[in-house]
C-alpha cells in the first residue's frame, strides 16, 4: 500500500510540473492534485527536495529492465537500435518535465545529500553501459565501425534523441529512423 500512494504522489507532482515549475509547486498542491493529506507527503518525503530527487529517478529501474531485454535479444542490431530508440524516446517524452525541472535545480538537489550523487549517477550509468554494449554488439556483429567508441555512439545516440524533444518548429523533426540512418551512416557521400 505505501508503495502505491508513493507513486500516486509522484506522479501527481509530474502532472503539476506540466504547467509549474518545481520551485512554484507547493505541497498543498502536490496533496490535492494526489488526493491526500498534506502529513501523507511528509510520511514518505522528508522534505520538497526529497520528493523532487525521488520524481527524478522514479520509473528509472523498469526502464533500464526493458531497455537490457531489449540489448540483449536474439534480434538483429538494426531492430535492437530501432526499439531502444522508440524505447527511450517514450521514456524521454513521458519524463520530460521532469528532466527539465531536474537540469533547473540538479546542482543544489545533488549537492544537499552526497548519496543522491551516486543514486542518479548510478542510474544514468547503467542506461550508458545497456546502449554501450547495443553498440559495442553492432561493431562485434560488422554492421558499423569500430573506428568511434561505442561509449561515444552510445552518448550520441541518447542526445541524438534528447534533441528531438526539442527540435525547432520551423523544420520538419526527422523520424525516428532518419535520426538512426544519420547515426549510422554519417552525413559523408
Amino acid at each position: 500500500m505505501e508503495l502505491d500512494k508513493k507513486s500516486i504522489i509522484l506522479e501527481a507532482v509530474e502532472q503539476i510540473i506540466t504547467y509549474k515549475r518545481f520551485h512554484e509547486v507547493k505541497v498543498e498542491d502536490i496533496a490535492t492534485k494526489a488526493g491526500v493529506g498534506k502529513g501523507t507527503i511528509y510520511r514518505y518525503f522528508k522534505d520538497k527536495d526529497h520528493l523532487f530527487f525521488e520524481l527524478a529517478i522514479y520509473g528509472f529501474d523498469p526502464f533500464t529492465e526493458r531497455l537490457t531485454e531489449i540489448v540483449s535479444s536474439e534480434k538483429s542490431f538494426n531492430e535492437r537500435l530501432t526499439e531502444s530508440a522508440y524505447h527511450l524516446e517514450s521514456f524521454f517524452k513521458k519524463r520530460h518535465n521532469t528532466m527539465r525541472s531536474f537540469r533547473e535545480h540538479e546542482e543544489r538537489i545533488m549537492t544537499l545529500e552526497p548519496e543522491r550523487k551516486k543514486i542518479m549517477s548510478e542510474k544514468k550509468e547503467s542506461v550508458d553501459k545497456q546502449l554501450t554494449n547495443l553498440f559495442s554488439n553492432g561493431q562485434n556483429e560488422g554492421y558499423i565501425t569500430k573506428s568511434v567508441s561505442a561509449e561515444i555512439l552510445a552518448i550520441m545516440f541518447i542526445e541524438q534523441l534528447i534533441g528531438r524533444l526539442h527540435w525547432p518548429m520551423r523544420v520538419e523533426k526527422p523520424s525516428v529512423e532518419e535520426m538512426l540512418k544519420l547515426l549510422i551512416n554519417g552525413i559523408g557521400i
